[in-house]
């Protein structure tokens, strides 16, 4: 009989190969085996997952802490990674924005060491390049990161896009280091003189940056996008994909062998430009949510294999950092909270209303991430030698968020989940086979998350 610290049993466990009943054994932090029944190992605790389902710990590849720099009275790596844990999040991979950015080895590494201070789960950390500023494409993929970010359109000083000159030069340098990179695809010239135009009209409508921000700027974007990876050789992965439509040239990119990924987010998924009208700047993120046919065709994408991967893009603001703004939905911040609505929201509509199976979902938001960012098979799947990240969810459990029983650092009283019912609830969290979450509270102290490098071979 196989010794184990801690063994989960139950009869709707992901694995690699679809759901099954089975039982696994937690030895020092890893995965050390999976049987058919809980009597196969001698125990020192048992947990009997019961009628719910265990997951492997989501990797969300696409998330923001405001910290280091200005801003971290929006969120910071402690009540960031909390909301994170209680969303089932056990990894997260952090953007290189932040002040000053990842764009450097120096940048990095502050950020690594802050990190590690404060984080409750495990992290990993994109590096990247913004525009007239030196690259350290090298040194930073010797520093750890697990891809490089960049911006087409323009989001300010602090991480300014690329020219299509330095876009192209950067993807050489990452081509060459076997780097990924994540890109965001919007067409600033088409962006800013959409909204230059509706300003004029008057037109400070939710929808109106929609309607701005319009499904040519994002197709035409990666189109260029993808022309230069094509020339490069470099492996791209396309950040938050808002329309289906955009489909035909990423089709066309992977027949000419470009190895090319797509993301989208929970909140293109749930929500539609109805939305934007009635949350209007509370809803506002880029690229924009878009048409309800545009939602349709995302989620088919989803279903069929063509989107890879799925991830929250959380970006928190306060209530003030909009409403100082009035009504101007143009000058309002683009970006909103995500972590701890991600897995609910996946499991309500996904599950439940699109018919999607658990064995996919865990491809998208789990496996598949940590496989394009070189944590697979240390992180994304319950496997031997895997950490024992899990996630055990009620599938059927009904329950409204709030505001004030998030994590979130920058609450906000109108958010876009506000009031939102979802059925599915996380009920507990383990990273490396530790609980951090379970009963509505988080069970680790700030420090408990690791740094996790690519290339991550199951210890």
């Amino acid at each position: 009989m196989q010794r184990a610290d801690r063994v989960i049993h139950g009869t709707r466990i992901v694995l690699e190969h679809g759901l099954t009943a089975c039982a696994i054994a937690i030895t020092d932090g890893r995965i050390t085996g999976i049987a058919d029944r809980p009597e196969r190992f001698d125990a020192t605790t048992v947990l009997d997952a019961g009628h719910r389902v265990v997951l492997p710990g989501l990797v969300d590849e696409h998330a923001h802490v405001w910290e280091p720099g200005p801003n971290a009275h929006r969120e910071d790596w402690t009540t960031g990674t909390m909301t994170a844990a209680s969303g089932g999040i056990t990894t997260i991979i952090e953007m290189a924005q932040g002040v000053p950015p990842a764009i450097d080895v120096a940048g990095f590494t502050n950020k690594r060491r802050i990190a590690e201070r404060k984080s409750v789960i495990d992290f990993a950390l994109w590096g990247g390049c913004v525009s007239n500023t030196p690259d350290d494409i090298a040194g930073l993929k010797a520093a750890g990161c697990t891809a490089y970010k960049v911006f087409t359109a323009w989001f300010g000083k602090d991480y300014a896009s690329l020219t299509d000159y330095e876009l192209l030069t950067a993807m050489e340098k990452v081509a060459a280091v076997g780097g990924v990179m994540g890109i965001h695809c919007e067409n600033s010239a088409l962006t800013d003189g959409f909204e230059k135009r509706l300003a004029a009209e008057g037109n400070f409508k939710g929808s109106a940056h929609e309607q701005a921000r319009p499904e040519i700027a994002e197709i035409e974007a990666i189109s260029r996008v993808l022309l230069f990876a094509r020339h490069t050789r470099c492996r791209v992965l396309i950040l938050h994909l808002a329309t289906p439509n955009a489909w035909p040239v990423i089709a066309e990119a992977r027949r000419d062998g470009v190895q090319v990924w797509v993301e989208t987010c929970a909140h293109y998924l749930t929500m539609n430009t109805d939305d934007l009208d009635r949350l209007h700047g509370f809803a506002k993120c880029a690229p924009p949510i878009r048409s309800e046919a545009c939602r349709r065709g995302l989620w088919q994408m989803v279903k069929d294999g063509r989107i890879d991967t799925l991830a929250s893009d959380h970006f928190p603001f306060t209530d003030d950092d909009r409403l100082k703004h009035g009504t101007n939905i143009f000058a309002i911040p683009s970006g909103m909270p995500g972590f701890d609505t991600l897995l609910p929201s996946l499991v309500d509509e996904g599950i439940h209303r699109q018919g999607l199976s658990w064995e996919r979902l865990a491809q998208l938001a789990s496996t598949n991430p940590a496989k394009i960012h070189g944590l697979y098979p240390q992180k994304g799947a319950i496997r031997l030698g895997a950490d024992a990240d899990l996630v055990l969810v009620d599938p059927d459990e009904t329950w409204t968020y709030s505001f004030t029983s998030s994590y979130i650092k920058a609450k906000t009283q109108r958010g876009p989940y506000e009031g939102r019912t979802f059925r599915g609830r996380v009920k507990e969290t383990m990273v490396r086979g530790q609980t951090v979450y379970a009963d509505h509270e988080i069970r680790q102290e700030p420090g408990f998350g690791r740094f996790v490098a690519p290339g991550g071979a199951v210890r």
